[in-house]
């Protein structure tokens, strides 16, 4: 009974031993292949930290865009509000006047408006349209009781467009039509003030090309030169034409909406 016993149990570890052997080879032989991909393949922190990275990166490189859309220190992009101011520099100090008519004088004065607010459009804001204001106005005391005064006014749809353009500059084109009234001129003597019938009104165009430098994304200097005209007709009767250059200094501020 023994011996019987002892044949069963060494029949069956000769049966369990390469089974054994078998199982051990096959867990060492997934370890090691767990190992060997772990090395070629991202772990999950791995990946992860990879993912949070290029996110951020992305972030960075996208606010880095943001804050070079408008320009940087120079030119302003998309649609902006703008005012534009001029001062006629050559006729307001009577360079372009060869009479020294005061009449004449405001007359060509209104050949550029003073103050145009408008809007840039565009994706570089290099088209700018507006509505032009002007003034003249002027009066004569030659110390006694004679006085004589007079008063004008424009109206002037403006459009500019920049050819040229980089980050501190731009080089532009223009044209507005001018709308001018001159209106009655005040005589005033020893008996009294009267006004004299002389109302005028006319219509003209003007041409320019300037230049300004940006000092600021919301802030141009410059100057501008050009020649202009004025059809005039008078209530009482009789035309009269006017024309000249004119130099202007040119400041425009904006801001972006």
């Amino acid at each position: 009974m023994t011996a019987i016993r002892w044949t069963v149990m060494t029949f069956a570890l000769s049966l369990w031993a390469p089974w054994s052997a078998v199982a051990q080879i096959s867990a060492e032989g997934s370890a090691s292949a767990d190992i060997e991909g772990g090395a070629d393949e991202a772990s999950e922190i791995e990946t992860s930290a990879s993912s949070s990275g290029g996110g951020e990166t992305e972030l960075r490189a996208d606010a880095d865009t943001d804050v070079g859309g408008g320009g940087g220190g120079g030119a302003p992009s998309g649609l902006r509000l703008a005012v534009q101011g001029r001062l006629d520099a050559i006729n307001t100090l009577v360079l372009a006047d060869p009479t020294g008519d005061n009449g004449t004088l405001n007359q060509r004065r209104l050949l550029v408006p003073i103050i145009t607010p408008g809007v840039r459009l565009l994706d570089d804001s290099e088209l700018f349209l507006g509505l032009g204001f002007g003034f003249s106005g002027y009066s004569n005391d030659d110390d006694g009781p004679n006085e004589e005064s007079r008063s004008g006014w424009s109206l002037s749809p403006l459009v500019g467009y920049d050819l040229l353009r980089d980050d501190t500059a731009a080089f532009s084109l223009l044209g507005w039509i001018n709308l001018a009234s001159l209106g009655e001129t005040e005589d005033c003597d020893a008996g009294g003030c009267m006004d004299v019938n002389n109302d005028l009104f006319g219509w003209g165009l003007s041409l320019a090309a300037g230049l300004r430098g940006f000092v600021n994304p919301g802030l141009a200097l410059g100057g501008e030169f050009g020649w202009g005209f004025l059809d005039i007709s008078a209530d009482a009767g009789g035309d009269s034409f006017v024309h000249g250059v004119f130099g202007n200094i040119f400041l425009e501020a904006s801001l972006g909406i």
